[in-house]
């Protein structure tokens, strides 16, 4: 074990920035891990009967649930990690990495225990079959986050590459005839994740130090407000799948559901600008405390992803367009569809950066508020222009939500810009004993 104030797992590269060979690695293997996804959804949608395939797509939906499932422990690390690395406490980062650990292949042994008994109970092994892609994703995304917040990136991206790789390989599969069914698709994609989670342990085993009681506290209250905050903008994005498979009947929501998944492929660039920057952003005001630079990289990120963004719509709206026009004819009512959520996701994309900041600056509560106020308004829309219009009226009540979004996240900058101040638990860290600081990052409701 390193001595405390010995740095654990330091990047080799500045902090301040990436590389563009590293930057275009990360966008492109999570681009091969969407994209194989979409091709897989694609060739399930030409194999599977239209309620099969809405249940498979209702499967992958609830992933963006799972951080209720560790009450945000995941989450928590994600800012904790990098904020503790830019303090220099290397004791309290491998004390809650191992409490991670611990935690999250706990409540997975639970959860197979579970889901046996109730599959008995029913005769039927979907509930071991479901479980397995909750559990594998959840430990995927523990991977992910250690590799992220230690700006491992290369290795990050080899692990979505292998997700990636491996469901193109199954949509093959599918194609070809051998694979039908609800549950060889899930089944298939679960094993796509576990050859990515052999790949993530190659590029970073895992650290199994004793778990901490103090530590698990500490990362569920930095985390909790965060995972709830991720479950509804989860809400916000796949909501209006549940309310048109409400509506209309899981056979008739086939092409909404198909539209809604294709069109969630434009979500590959801000994620990816995203997900590089969280980690950079909170390392950097774990040492510095600079209100202004988190700020910066904020709008940053906001701009780039909101024209790379518009510039994806058109042509990948036409891709996405002639690709379901080979598809039955049933599904050909999806497009209008396609095209109002491909336009609302510009929208969305350039108001992410504002997330990332209030979770950085320990507004985690404040970041919350503002996803409970679109989802509300997202929701609300979505059941009154669906039940008027149909469908198009759903995906016309998503891009309210999405404006809903753009608008709530911004607010509290314009207070906090003119009046920034270090709230109480993030102020810089005070010396101890050892010399070493300690980040303290527990927050509190706002």
């Amino acid at each position: 074990m390193p001595n405390r104030g010995e740095p654990l797992d330091r990047p080799t590269m500045p902090v301040r920035g990436a590389s563009f060979a590293e930057t275009a690695l990360f966008t492109a293997s999570l681009g091969s891990m969407q994209g194989g996804r979409l091709l897989y959804a694609f060739a399930l949608a030409s194999k599977l009967n239209p309620a099969e395939f809405t249940a498979w797509s209702l499967v992958m939906a609830s992933l963006a649930y799972l951080p209720l499932l560790t009450l945000g422990l995941i989450n928590g690390l994600g800012r904790s990690l990098p904020y503790l690395a830019g303090a220099g406490d290397s004791e309290e980062e491998r004390t809650s990495v191992g409490t991670s650990w611990f935690v999250v292949l706990g409540l997975a042994a639970i959860g197979l225990v579970v889901a046996v008994w109730v599959a008995l109970a029913l005769g039927t092994y979907k509930p071991v079959l479901i479980l397995a892609v909750l559990a594998t994703w959840a430990v995927f995304q523990l991977q992910q986050v250690i590799l992220r917040s230690y700006l491992k990136f290369i290795a990050a991206s080899y692990q979505q590459l292998t997700i990636g790789f491996l469901s193109i390989a199954a949509a093959v599969v599918v194609f070809l005839g051998p694979l039908q069914g609800f549950e060889q698709a899930v089944l298939a994609y679960a094993l796509a994740v576990v050859g990515a989670i052999v790949v993530g342990t190659a590029a970073h085993s895992p650290v199994f130090a004793l778990p901490s009681a103090r530590v698990f506290v500490r990362l569920v209250a930095v985390g909790w407000p965060i995972a709830a905050a991720g479950v509804l903008f989860g809400v916000l994005i796949s909501a209006d799948r549940w309310i048109a498979t409400a509506l209309i009947g899981a056979r008739g929501a086939a092409p909404y559901v198909l539209a809604a998944t294709l069109a969630s492929g434009l979500m590959l660039l801000p994620n990816a600008i995203s997900q590089q920057t969280y980690p950079r952003m909170a390392r950097i005001y774990g040492a510095t405390k600079d209100f202004h630079e988190v700020l910066r990289l904020a709008k940053s990120q906001n701009r780039v992803a909101g024209l790379g963004t518009f510039l994806l719509v058109v042509p990948a709206s036409i891709l996405a367009s002639a690709a379901i026009l080979v598809l039955p004819s049933e599904y050909r009512e999806g497009i209008p569809v396609l095209i109002v959520l491909s336009a609302s996701l510009v929208c969305l994309a350039q108001s992410t950066g504002y997330g990332n900041a209030l979770n950085t600056l320990g507004r985690q509560w404040v970041y919350l508020s503002a996803q409970a106020g679109a989802l509300f308004a997202g929701v609300s829309a979505m059941a009154i222009l669906g039940t008027l219009l149909g469908v198009s009226g759903v995906a016309l009540g998503v891009a309210v939500g999405y404006a809903a979004f753009a608008l709530f996240v911004r607010l509290p900058f314009r207070r906090m810009a003119g009046h920034p101040r270090v709230e109480p638990d993030s102020a810089p860290p005070q010396p101890k004993e050892s010399g070493v600081c300690e980040a303290a990052d527990v927050v509190r409701p706002q």
